[in-house]
């Protein structure tokens, strides 16, 4: 599997992914921060990656239809008082 990691996740999450044995970059491996999410899904589409992002507007499956793309994790994370 190839992952593709969000800005929004920290860099040690690329990490994590390599070691675990799976091919993960971040899209600041690939100067692509502050891109649009159309830019960034389509780059994902075109290296059939799963993007893995905080952003919840990659939960909307009008707009994300999920049979188009190798997969879209979208994490919520608790926070920690």
């Amino acid at each position: 599997m190839k992952f593709k990691l969000d800005e929004n996740l920290p860099v040690d999450a690329v990490k994590i992914f390599q070691e675990a044995g799976y091919n993960a970059v971040s899209i600041l491996d690939q100067s692509l921060q502050g891109c649009s999410d159309k830019t960034l899904i389509s780059v994902c589409k075109n290296e059939n990656r799963i993007l893995v992002t905080l952003d919840i507007d990659f939960a909307n499956l009008l707009t994300y239809p999920p049979q188009e793309y190798a997969g879209i994790i979208m994490l919520r994370l608790k926070k920690i008082r």
